[in-house]
C-alpha cells in the first residue's frame, strides 16, 4: 500500500494539531498558578527564574517582600499600581540606575498586557538578576481582577518626574523603604 505525498501530509497536519491541541508542547497553560520560566544567562549561577504569575498571586509575592522593587515598564504611561517605585522604559532597563545592585533581589515588572513586561524580564535575566516576577497581563489583568489601577494626571509619557521618583514614595506601601 502506498502512501501519497498529499495524503501525507493531511496526516501530519491532523498529528500535529492533536498535539498541539492536548499541550504535549510545554503542557496546558495553568489559569491560577504561576508560570516559572527558566532560564540560562549571566546569573552567577547560571540558572535564573522569572515567574509570570497572576494577579492575586503577584499582589501577595510584592505585599511578602517590602524590599522588593516593583517597576512599571509600560511606555507611554497608562496607569501604575499602588507602590510603584519607579517608571523604567522597558527597552531602557539596562541603563537604569534605578535597579538594585544585589542582582540576587528579586525584581517585580509589570506594563499594560504583559509583553513589555516578559522583554524587560529577560533583559534583567541578561544582565544577571536572578529572580524576576511579571504580571501576567498586566495592568489590563490586574484591572479585570477587581483591583485599581491609578492614574495620576501628573506625569509625562514615560511617568512621573524623575525628581517625583526620588523625593516620594507612592501610597499604599509605607514599609516599603524609601
Amino acid at each position: 500500500m502506498s502512501t501519497s505525498p498529499l495524503r501525507l501530509l493531511v496526516l501530519l497536519g491532523l498529528v500535529s494539531t492533536v498535539l498541539l491541541g492536548s499541550g504535549a508542547c510545554g503542557g496546558p497553560s495553568p489559569s491560577r498558578a504561576d508560570t516559572a520560566v527558566r532560564a540560562s544567562g549571566s546569573a552567577r549561577d547560571g540558572d535564573a527564574t522569572i515567574l509570570v504569575l497572576p494577579p492575586d498571586d503577584f499582589a501577595r509575592a510584592v505585599d511578602a517582600d517590602p524590599e522588593m522593587p516593583l517597576l512599571n515598564v509600560h511606555v507611554p504611561y497608562e496607569g501604575h499600581l499602588d507602590g510603584t517605585d519607579a517608571f523604567v522604559a522597558f527597552d531602557d532597563i539596562a541603563a537604569s540606575s534605578l535597579l538594585p545592585d544585589d542582582r540576587d533581589q528579586p525584581i517585580a515588572v509589570y506594563c499594560r498586557t504583559g509583553q513589555m513586561s516578559a522583554v524587560a524580564a529577560r533583559t534583567l535575566i541578561s544582565l544577571g538578576y536572578t529572580r524576576v516576577l511579571d504580571l501576567r497581563g498586566g495592568l489590563t489583568a490586574w484591572g479585570e481582577s477587581g483591583r485599581p489601577v491609578l492614574h495620576d494626571a501628573g506625569v509625562t509619557s514615560t511617568g512621573p518626574s524623575s525628581e517625583a521618583l526620588t523625593t516620594t514614595r507612592p501610597p499604599g506601601r509605607p514599609d516599603r523603604p524609601g
